[in-house]
């Protein structure tokens, strides 16, 4: 074969369109959590006339030079919505397509209207085509590139940030522009280091927190699925799955393995459990993307209810750990410890799991052979048959089997993830240590104060009137321990109406729970009160 001539492609590029010399390839995009195709990216192959089966290395350059690639950006993009209709009509399901447009496109011509008129053209919704925009089209003109992405948006496209850590300025571009998925190359961690896991682990947290889903492209083995899936990557596309094929080619390769379609219904209730960043020390508060984020460790499951039948659909180190401490000898027995709650009775495992189904957060305490715990329950997701539920559950004795100073352990993080506030009481010296305090109470945190005085101080001030004498009574330095001690569930617990610490000044019930942490030492937790 001869030499390809660049000139030669640039000069017939039109022609070869027109003869239908290009072919869309579509390569899978796979939902982390699910394992169901969630979209597609659409690629670009030329059979040509002469040279033969081109691919993308050997043309694309050329016509960016040129500037003519935006007639063959145009052309796949009418390839993939005459597909998309196709098998609209013929009943068949259908998935996003996200194709890759260069900023010479942008440069050259009104893509926008282009492609409006495209999709109206063959009837397909604007939310089955995706935009890709490489980082380095930012670096020549700023302006038109963020009224570019700002138009596709209100538009009703989404506007894919791809290639991210191939430049130098990839956080100046987040910084600067508002994507809606962010696209990472699994080259930037080619290695699997536990630095570069550490890195890849940050950005997939930073752009949880700033409210972007979350892919990584290039995707190959076994181990960087299952490390993907640890840190909640929501999407991932490479050859472990496949490499990119023609339409025909990829269905019956999706068919063979079992790779389910997701409906439009799925997208919406994934999307919701996406929005959870599995990597914060706050993951219950999935409203507050722009929370700072200092790494997770919060022991994390995220269970489905079907018809009245549950499954993981994740769970990480830290979570099966503590459930092994409790006795659960493996996964499997982990699986059978929570959802089916042996240490609970069954009123137990429906008023915590279906209770947060029915009311959205659920939080409860007990005790197993000897360790109190704590374990929250909250409904992330939900669509007509099923419910997605964020689970953590901590065992409080072995997390507080430290010295409490060490306030940044670890295992303390996981209390904290629970809890408004943690006091540690100490009633024969008369002292109390705030070592955790969230809801903006005024205390100062691990400074030794005088219990007595911040007791009544707090009673005073801080419960309702309603409720003084039972606070008193609960927290009473002469009784409390002995009460503890005789409590079958090796804590005492009261809900109590106290004032809300938001800037509102109003009061709300809260739960007190206080248990014996060992050296006459008591442990005072406060959350907010299932209502």
């Amino acid at each position: 074969m001869n030499p390809i001539s660049q000139s030669d492609l640039i000069f017939h590029l039109e022609k070869a369109i027109e003869n239908g010399e290009f072919e869309a390839y579509y390569q899978p995009i796979i939902h982390t959590i699910s394992g169901s195709l969630c979209g597609f990216e659409a690629l670009v192959r030329w059979k040509h006339a002469g040279y033969g089966f081109l691919m993308p290395t050997q043309f694309i350059a050329a016509l960016e030079e040129s500037r003519q690639i935006f007639h063959l950006d145009l052309h796949l993009i009418e390839c993939v919505a005459k597909r998309l209709r196709t098998e609209r009509e013929a009943g068949r399901p259908v998935v996003p397509v996200s194709i890759n447009l260069s900023r010479v496109d942008f440069q050259s011509t009104d893509m926008l209207r282009i492609i409006n008129d495209i999709v109206a053209r063959y009837g397909i919704p604007r939310g089955l085509l995706n935009i890709e925009i490489t980082e380095s089209a930012f670096s020549d003109d700023e302006q038109l590139m963020a009224k570019t992405i700002a138009d596709f948006r209100s538009a009703g496209y989404q506007v894919w940030m791809d290639d991210f850590g191939s430049g130098y300025s990839s956080l100046n571009t987040l910084k600067d522009y508002e994507f809606d998925e962010l696209k990472i190359d699994m080259k930037f961690m080619s290695t699997m280091s536990i630095r570069s896991k550490r890195i890849l682990s940050s950005v997939i947290s930073m752009a949880k927190n700033i409210g972007m889903v979350t892919l990584v492209e290039g995707v190959e083995t076994e181990e960087q699925v299952r490390f993907l899936r640890s840190i909640g990557c929501d999407r991932m596309q490479g050859f472990y799955f496949s490499g990119p094929l023609p339409y025909d080619e990829i269905i019956r390769l999706l068919e063979d393995r079992r790779i389910p379609f997701e409906t439009a219904e799925d997208r919406q209730y994934y999307h919701e459990v996406n929005r959870v960043n599995l990597l914060s020390p706050s993951p219950f508060n999935v409203k507050e993307k722009d929370k700072e984020s200092h790494g997770g460790g919060i022991p994390l499951a995220i269970i489905e209810e079907r018809n009245g039948s549950f499954q993981f659909l994740y769970q990480n180190e830290e979570f099966v750990d503590d459930l092994k401490s409790l006795g659960a000898s493996n996964a499997t027995d982990a699986i059978q410890k929570l959802v089916h709650f042996g240490i609970l009775n069954h009123k137990a495992v429906e008023d915590f799991l279906y209770g947060a189904i029915k009311e959205g957060d659920k939080h409860i305490e007990f005790n197993v052979n000897g360790d109190i715990c704590s374990a929250r329950a909250k409904l992330i997701s939900k669509s007509t048959d099923r419910n997605a539920i964020l689970v953590s559950i901590t065992n409080i004795t072995r997390a507080m089997d430290i010295s409490h100073e060490q306030v940044m352990d670890q295992r303390l993080r996981n209390i904290y993830s629970l809890y408004l506030r943690v006091t540690i009481l100490r009633p024969r010296k008369n002292e109390l240590v705030t070592v955790f305090a969230e809801d903006g109470y005024p205390i100062p945190i691990d400074v030794t104060l005088d219990l007595g005085r911040r007791l009544s101080c707090f009673c005073e001030k801080d419960v309702s009137p309603r409720d003084r004498e039972a606070y008193k009574a609960f927290v009473d330095p002469g009784t409390i321990e002995e009460r503890i001690r005789r409590s079958r569930r090796g804590f005492i617990n009261v809900k109590l109406h106290t004032r809300d610490y938001d800037g509102s000044n109003e009061f709300s019930n809260k739960m007190y729970i206080a248990t014996a942490t060992g050296n006459h030492e008591i442990l005072l937790l406060v959350r907010y009160a299932n209502l």
